[in-house]
């Protein structure tokens, strides 16, 4: 408790003064920015939340109050800073490349498997039900199979929720009779780092948001130096929808204790994707000089992540699914409207590459104002060949 209150009051003023000193001594000290920087995104990388907080705050009140004052090589020193911090919070054992939690996870399935072979021939020894007891274990020992030993293909899991749900309840009834899952102290704290990083990831991608989000930053900033950001934002959402598409290692680390429910990098994923299209969108509409020579990647960009949103989306199943297309229905419904805001010539230019993904939105359930969007879209691109008439 006097840690929280030390934190909130002493550190946080504190902190605020140093800004304020070096705010006023800037051409004296410009040359130790990165040194501010550091200090604050260590701060940023802290597992306590309001020491997390003081960082953000400060941070962007160190660029707000010396934004005119910034040239080339701090905000390069920025971009640097947090793209380094985005790499150092990234949670790669969550993959399980090395097999570690699938392996563990086989080891308690079959536990339970056997545990629940004994209960049940303790309780029944007739004759009659030998038979449907071995079938019905036999089920069970290939569902454990199915859902510890599929491969991903193409980086998805061939297992889908659907396909753990009756598993998973069934384990959660026998974990309440019978098992109990001990974590070693060096697995509670692998887990724990685990879950640091992953609420780190969420804390920078909002202090990027907040921080390069607002007009006078953007403006001041660097195109190449927004492009690094973004571009760690989008990192984080690939690496998200990696990990949400394995659902072998999901059932995996939930078997061995991790949580108390499959676990997911939703949130991570959907906003890194929204602020990074958010960037892309801004800069496609910018008007300034400073984006002539980053234009057409800037476009590409952009069209290559719509393409990509409108996939990912297509796959997506309603019936096992259905909170991954809640959470990115919003998302589609931005990034048709984006395309829809294309001058005619980059309409007419990309048509080709978003129009079948597109389409296959009809073949699915969708929300009013994705069905809206795509409306939209499609007259669009009948004025556009004049198969309408506007």
């Amino acid at each position: 408790e006097d840690m929280s209150v030390w934190l909130s009051t002493t550190m946080i003023q504190a902190l605020r003064n140093l800004v304020d000193l070096f705010t006023y001594y800037f051409e004296t000290l410009g040359n130790m920015i990165e040194g501010m920087f550091d200090l604050l995104g260590s701060c940023l990388c802290q597992e306590n939340d309001t020491l997390a907080k003081i960082g953000s705050s400060c941070l962007q009140q160190l660029i707000e109050d010396n934004i005119n004052k910034l040239n080339y090589n701090h905000w390069r020193k920025l971009s640097k800073m947090f793209a380094r911090l985005f790499k150092s919070t990234t949670p790669y054992k969550l993959l399980d490349d090395a097999h570690h939690y699938r392996n563990a996870a086989k080891e308690v399935a079959e536990q339970i498997a056997r545990q629940e072979i004994e209960s049940k021939d303790g309780n029944d020894n007739k004759d009659d039900n030998d038979n449907i007891n071995d079938d019905e274990n036999g089920k069970e020992r290939e569902r454990i199979k199915s859902s510890d030993e599929s491969e991903p293909s193409n980086g998805r899991s061939s297992v889908t929720e659907t396909d753990v749900e009756a598993t998973t309840t069934h384990e959660v009834l026998l974990r309440k009779q019978n098992v109990k899952i001990e974590l070693s102290e060096e697995r509670k704290e692998e887990f724990n780092d685990i879950i640091v990083k992953c609420i780190h990831q969420i804390v920078l991608i909002d202090t990027v948001k907040e921080l390069i989000g607002k007009d006078a930053v953007f403006e001041a900033m660097p195109v190449d130096q927004i492009l690094v950001i973004a571009e760690c934002l989008h990192t984080s959402h690939l690496f998200a929808r990696k990990f949400n598409a394995r659902m072998d290692v999901r059932v995996a680390l939930w078997r061995i204790g991790f949580m108390n429910q499959l676990p997911n990098l939703l949130k991570q994923e959907t906003i890194s994707a929204v602020y990074y299209f958010e960037f892309l969108t801004k800069l496609q509409k910018d008007g300034d000089d400073r984006l002539l020579s980053k234009k057409d990647e800037v476009k590409n960009k952009l069209v290559s992540f719509i393409s990509h949103i409108l996939k990912q989306f297509s796959t997506m199943e309603p019936d096992n699914q259905n909170k991954n297309v809640i959470a990115w229905s919003p998302v589609v419904t931005s990034v048709l409207e984006a395309y829809i805001d294309l001058g005619d010539n980059d309409f007419r230019h990309y048509l080709s590459e978003i129009y079948p993904d597109a389409i296959n939105l009809l073949s699915r359930e969708i929300s009013s104002d994705v069905r809206m969007a795509l409306h939209n879209f499609l007259l669009r691109t009948g004025l556009l060949y004049n198969i309408v008439q506007g």
